[in-house]
């Protein structure tokens, strides 16, 4: 296993040393095969996401009319009826799957052998400790935007082209950089599930199932019929990704099964921290 460090490309790879797991639990070991399907469930997880928003287009219907103030009906206000529907979603996903890894720690130290449950639990500290991360990497970024109105302020203050040019550099590098880290975190927690391998090899299969098929049934509930596409076209977009998810999860719960011979893994890591 390649070790992640902070020496190259220190301040893009960041997000990388918070969030990208280990493989603490099998003792180090990435199946490549599982790390894809991992990638696959993710993509098709963001697909559902942008499915479900055109299919259930209702579930935010108010929100584009009070932030964009455009009348509805119109293209344009479709359009953002659907982007505000995919991030309620992607952020609906992201709360979900703090509250699932939790649940689903608790099931899995539950399970697992008497003698084993101390040794469980406390390797279920990583996603925990991933969601932590997390949180304090969102709010610090948020903190970095905080400051960018005095110093564009101070900036246009003292009236200097040199200053303005330097200042309009700066600015343009710590945008692509917090857009990076920002894009990079989204990512690496989504496709990790919050270093859930390094807790439980299994934890990422449960929390992804349960997650996009919670979203897919808030919105279905609250957000009416398909509208702006074919019943039978939006009803497909919005079931083919959680059943897509859900067997790709199956595929590589059963390799893992196959892999190391138990289930649930009942008898604690396998491997220690190194």
């Amino acid at each position: 296993m390649a070790r992640i460090s902070l020496r190259d490309n220190a301040l893009w790879s960041l997000p990388n040393y918070l969030l990208e797991p280990r493989h603490y639990y099998l003792g180090g070991d990435e199946d490549k095969l599982i790390a894809t399907a991992n990638k696959w469930r993710t993509a098709i997880g963001v697909l559902t996401l942008a499915g479900i928003a055109v299919a259930y287009p209702a579930f935010t219907q108010s929100l584009p009319g009070q932030i964009t103030g455009l009348p509805a009906g119109t293209g344009a206000y479709n359009f953002f009826n659907y982007l505000a529907n995919w991030l309620t979603n992607t952020i609906l996903a992201v709360v979900l799957s703090a509250f699932f890894i939790v649940f689903f720690s608790l099931v899995l130290t539950l399970t697992a052998r008497s003698g084993a449950r101390l040794a469980t639990l406390w390797q279920l500290r990583w996603p925990v400790v991933a969601i932590g991360l997390f949180v304090l990497w969102l709010l610090g970024l948020v903190g970095l935007t905080a400051v960018a109105n005095p110093v564009a302020d101070w900036v246009t203050s003292q009236n200097s082209v040199l200053i303005g040019i330097a200042a309009g550099l700066v600015g343009l590098f710590a945008v692509l950089l917090v857009m990076t880290w920002l894009i990079k975190a989204l990512y690496l927690a989504a496709v990790n599930v919050f270093r859930a391998d390094d807790g439980h090899p299994l934890l990422g299969l449960w929390v992804s199932t349960a997650v996009v098929w919670t979203v897919f049934l808030i919105n279905a509930l609250t957000g009416g019929d398909p509208q702006g596409v074919p019943h039978d076209i939006g009803l497909l977009m919005a079931w083919l990704g959680p059943g897509t998810v859900t067997v790709i999860n199956a595929a590589a719960w059963w390799r893992l099964s196959h892999t190391y011979g138990t289930v649930l893994f009942r008898d604690g890591p396998l491997g220690v921290r190194r």
